[in-house]
This record gives C-alpha cells, sequence and structure tokens, in this order.
C-alpha cells in the first residue's frame, strides 16, 4: 500500500473525484477512505463529526498532507519520484495550493451538505476586485 486518500464522503464533487480516480488509484496502490471513518479521523486528529476543509493523503510511512501538496504524493505513489520532486519545489508547491484553494472556492459543493467554512476568496472578493477594475478602466487609471 502506497497510502491513503481521504475525502468528504459526503460530498458529492469530492466522491465524484474519487470515482473518476479509482482506476488509476488502484493501480498506485492508493486507497481512498472516508474522512468520516472513525480509525481516519483519528489519525488525522478530527473531533467526531468534523469533516476538515480539505483532501488529505496519509502515506505508508504516516506522515500526512493536505490540499496542493496532494498533486505531489499522488504522483510520488505512481512511481513518477522525479515528478514529485519537482512538484516539491517551493514555486510550484505555492502554485498547486493556490490552484487548490482556488478550486475549493468555486467548486465546492452543490448539494449543500459540506460543511466547509467560508473563504474570504470567494464571491464577494471577487466582485470586489471586478469593481475596482472597472473603476481603473473608467478613470484611466489601468
Amino acid at each position: 500500500m502506497n497510502g491513503l486518500l481521504c475525502y468528504d464522503a459526503t460530498c458529492p464533487f469530492c466522491v465524484d473525484w474519487v470515482r473518476r480516480l479509482l482506476p488509476w488509484l488502484r493501480r498506485w496502490g492508493v486507497h481512498p477512505r472516508a474522512i468520516q471513518a472513525r480509525d481516519i479521523a483519528l489519525r488525522l486528529g478530527l473531533a467526531p463529526g468534523e469533516v476538515g476543509i480539505e483532501c488529505r493523503f496519509i502515506r505508508a510511512d504516516g506522515r500526512i498532507a493536505g490540499g496542493g501538496d496532494l498533486v505531489a504524493e499522488l504522483a510520488e505513489a505512481a512511481g513518477h519520484r522525479g515528478l514529485a520532486r519537482v512538484l516539491r519545489w517551493r514555486w510550484f508547491r505555492l502554485g498547486l495550493r493556490w490552484a487548490y484553494r482556488r478550486i475549493e472556492a468555486r467548486w465546492h459543493c452543490q448539494a449543500g451538505v459540506c460543511r466547509r467554512r467560508e473563504r474570504f476568496w470567494g464571491r464577494e472578493l471577487a466582485a470586489t476586485l471586478w469593481r475596482a477594475q472597472g473603476e481603473r478602466i473608467r478613470h484611466g487609471w489601468g
């Protein structure tokens, strides 16, 4: 076993992505598990019923990665150690974390069952930036 991919089993978005990745996960020796499982929640240090705000990857050696760092962990689990090393470089790591947060903010659960906390990077910030850009163009600043 190369690790455990922990996801929110109540979120249709998360479940859909795990289903799409399932053939590759099996090939790589990665086992998907629900964060809600008691043993997984204990390993992640979550309170009973708590889900957290991101997917997590538990490596075979017990180390835990979450969010954008999952990409490097999955690359290493697939046997692409060189790619995983590159993805752990500072700028790649920051870019993957930024992309994960953007996806999480935009494509979260449509069913309304997710218990994720609201982020500042949501619609309010986008609307504010859009208005600011419009002001700059209108006044000839940009």
